[in-house]
């Protein structure tokens, strides 16, 4: 599967929320201390496509809250910001356990083919 072919099927993902995003990846809820299960403060990072317009790849970062959805032109641009999402949420503080993994554009590649069969 290429980038354009999974955009282009981009509305046979299943959708997340906000519904006009499918997400391909989803780290764990990133909290501000791991011992003790849930907790405010939390923050869930997704890359995934937004499908509202025209299909783009894009990372979500949901907490407080609130949901930020930023739009990238490429795959490879989308696995580095989910990744920098990540690494920004650990400058503040914020885990998980297990530990949220960063992802490389052909694992978001895999992620999309195997969501649609």
């Amino acid at each position: 599967m290429t980038e354009a072919e999974l955009l282009g099927r981009a509305g046979e993902l299943p959708p997340a929320s906000p519904v006009t995003f499918a997400p391909l990846v989803r780290s764990p809820l990133v909290i501000p201390r791991v011992r003790n299960p849930g907790g405010a403060g939390g923050r869930r990072i997704s890359a995934g496509v937004e499908r509202d317009g025209a299909p783009a790849f894009a990372v979500l970062v949901e907490g407080d809250g609130r949901a930020s959805c930023t739009r990238y032109g490429e795959l490879v641009a989308c696995a580095h910001a989910f990744n920098e999402a990540l690494a920004a949420a650990e400058r503040q503080g914020l885990r998980s356990r297990p530990a949220a993994q960063p992802v490389t554009a052909g694992e978001l590649l895999a992620a999309g083919a195997r969501l649609l069969g």
